[in-house]
């Protein structure tokens, strides 16, 4: 009997693993719960197709709302008195009710939120420079410098963007109406994170 050998060769693909849809974006920011006359209660975000999207508020007044892409928000805060909207300053002056969101996996840094009372003394200033609101003196300062960042390194160049190119067609507030003011404004369009951007 000869004997024979049997050589089989096995050959194992490792296949790499697609890469993962960038996750729906998100802005965050800290209500400081004191400076609102009434309770907050939630931060609502309603897009321009009037689907609302709520965020609860952890006990430090922290919140995360997600949001989709393709769409632009306007962001309150509900009190136990009614919503509050939040104001996004920009340098050009305008206060805009609203930002867009262009693309997945943006994180949208709002930081503290104060309230501003309706006639308040002080005026809003926003600045492309970093700048420390405090509500004290004859202004308020707001940062706007789109605070965003791709929730992954991996997305597109890994910075969000901001597209402020003087286009913005947002609804406007009025100064003199009660207003939440951010630390940092929303990007006028916040994208940026994904490859085909």
């Amino acid at each position: 009997m000869i004997g024979r050998c049997l050589v089989v060769s096995t050959c194992v693909f490792v296949a790499a693993c697609a890469s993962k849809a960038p996750s729906e974006s998100t802005a965050r920011g800290t209500l400081a719960m004191s400076s609102f006359p009434s309770t907050p209660q939630a931060v609502v975000a309603t897009s321009s197709r009037g689907a609302e999207t709520r965020a609860a508020l952890a006990q430090d007044g922290s919140f995360t709302l997600t949001l989709a892409k393709g769409d632009s928000y306007a962001l309150v805060v509900e009190t136990a008195n009614g919503r509050v909207p939040i104001a996004m300053p920009r340098t050009s002056g305008k206060l805009d009710k609203s930002f867009v969101v262009g693309s997945n996996g943006v994180a949208i840094a709002l930081g503290a939120v104060h309230y501003r009372p309706a006639n308040a003394p002080s005026t809003i200033v926003a600045q492309a420079a970093t700048c420390n609101p405090d509500g004290t003196g004859d202004h308020e300062c707001v940062q706007d410098d789109g605070q965003s960042s791709c929730e992954s390194d991996d997305q597109g160049d890994g910075d969000g963007e901001t597209h402020d190119d003087g286009n913005d067609n947002a609804e406007q507030l009025d100064v003199k109406v009660e207003m939440a003011i951010p630390a940092h404004s929303a990007p006028v369009v916040a994208s940026g994170c994904e490859s085909n951007d």
